[in-house]
């Protein structure tokens, strides 16, 4: 017999969660986790079905259409949620792996690429400009370059140096622990605005936008307020076509993906730190 879901918490749950999975994630994901532990399923299958999820919620943000973006945000978050109950499960019957942690780590870096892409997509059917792709591809290289760079600093020294992998890999660490421990001017500035936009609470913030996009676009799409007619897109134009009429064409989604791109340069900031690092290893 599943123990309660209060024991289930204790036995399946990690206690050094981030506020957004132990107040919001892990709260849903334990009652999946329960009805799954009374089946055969495994781990490996259940983060498979995350990355499936995750990848289908990704399509529906290319429509630009404001239901199908709302549809996705909630797929999206039901990927994320389903992310959580494999490691429970796991955890649950004591089947942790290498393999089942390296197929849970292809969420991260199949997911959030293409979620990006999609919504670049949407976006561009909906105002039909090409920065938003651009845009779009620059935050999924950031996103690709910032987990390369510690990567790279340990195959630099494996190649360079004579010494055994623990001691490559206890040097690795250390350098990375400068970097975040000790964070320069350049990072401590950009961990000051990136904290909204960043992993895993962009999740929760398109989910968020998405949900706001929509109920503005389909139930309150104009407002009778003043003097200004302002349309918010890739270009903004204001004018006054006469002083009691006031209208309003607002994105969300493309509001917070602009401001994602702008805070996101993650990968090449990484890049900065780890290069300086190595120069100060190497003297």
């Amino acid at each position: 017999m599943v123990e309660s879901i209060k024991e289930l918490k204790k036995i399946c749950q990690k206690e050094n969660d981030n506020w957004y999975g132990r107040y919001f994630v892990r709260k849903i994901s334990i009652y999946i986790t329960k009805l799954l532990l009374k089946t055969e399923v495994t781990p490996n299958q259940i983060s498979g079905l995350s990355i499936l999820i995750g990848i289908i919620a990704g399509i529906f943000f290319v429509f630009g259409n404001y239901w199908y973006t709302l549809v996705g945000a909630l797929l999206l978050l039901l990927s994320n949620i389903v992310d959580c109950v494999d490691g429970e499960i796991a955890r649950y019957r004591k089947s942790a792996s290498v393999a089942g942690k390296y197929i849970e780590s292809l969420n991260d870096y199949i997911v959030h690429p293409f979620i990006f892409v999609c919504i670049s997509f949407g976006l561009y059917n909906i105002f039909h400009n090409v920065f938003i792709f651009v845009l779009g591809f620059l935050i999924v290289l950031f996103s690709y370059w910032g987990a390369v760079a510690p990567a790279l600093v340990y195959e630099t020294l494996t190649t360079q140096t004579s010494n055994p992998k623990e001691k490559v890999k206890e040097q690795a660490s250390k350098i990375k622990e400068n970097i975040f421990g000790k964070p320069s001017k350049i990072r401590s500035m950009y961990n000051h605005i990136r904290a909204p936009f960043i992993s895993p609470y962009f999740i929760l913030m398109i989910l968020i936008t998405a949900a706001l996009d929509f109920i503005l676009v389909n139930f309150c799409p104009d407002f009778a307020i003043g003097a200004l007619f302002i349309e918010f897109g890739p270009n903004i134009t204001i004018f006054l076509p006469n002083i009691f009429d006031y209208k309003m064409n607002f994105n969300f989604l493309y509001i917070y993906f602009v401001l994602l791109g702008i805070t996101s340069p993650k990968g090449a900031i990484t890049i900065y730190e780890y290069f300086h690092q190595m120069k100060s290893y190497q003297k």
